[in-house]
């Protein structure tokens, strides 16, 4: 019986191809509900799961909230790099509100970091960095460019005690320019 059934499988060496309806997320083994997996996770423990994009019939499940958050997430990456910052940044605050995990709320708080920082605004983006930065030391890269961009900011507008207070705290982080230059030409229009 079964070598009849078996005559009817086609014999293909395609790979199958995840539908276009469908994400791929590396999560962690044996979470629930599922958490992404960071850097620090080993590899041992990083399993990928499937979920459908179009999660609207049930994202007041936990498990369609969960989904919701992480399609958000990485919609909000992609329009990033588009430089569609106000549509990343909708995003980004939808994954961070429905998220459940904490890698995940910290991956879209930075996401709002850096349009923040790319829009200039570095007072906003330098305290939303500091947030992600207390609990997740792996943000350190943004945390020193983040704050230099801030600390830059107040030392061009004449405060140079709080501008050099914030550099004196991320420098070690940022490979940007001293600002001892900012602050001489401070000096100078006194």
């Amino acid at each position: 019986l079964m070598s009849a059934v078996f005559k009817n499988i086609p014999k293909t060496t395609k790979k199958w191809e995840i539908p276009s309806s469908v994400v791929a997320v590396t999560v962690e083994k044996e979470t629930w509900p599922a958490q992404l997996a960071s850097e620090y996770t080993p590899d041992s423990m990083k399993i990928t799961e499937y979920f459908k994009k179009g999660y609207n019939s049930d994202k007041n499940s936990r498990y369609g909230k969960m989904c919701g958050a992480f399609l958000d997430y990485y919609a909000g990456a992609t329009a990033l790099q588009s430089e569609e910052y106000d549509k990343a940044m909708d995003l980004f605050k939808s994954s961070s509100n429905a998220a459940a995990d904490m890698n995940l709320v910290n991956r879209a708080s930075a996401g709002m970091a850096e349009i923040y920082y790319l829009k200039k605004d570095y007072e906003t983006a330098w305290n939303t960095i500091k947030n992600v930065y207390a609990k997740d030391k792996s943000y350190e890269t943004e945390y020193g460019t983040y704050g230099y961009g801030y600390a830059k900011a107040l030392v061009d507008k004449g405060d140079t005690k709080n501008g050099m207070e914030i550099y004196n705290s991320v420098s070690k982080y940022t490979k940007s320019e001293n600002l001892n230059e900012s602050v001489y030409k401070q000096a100078v229009k006194l």
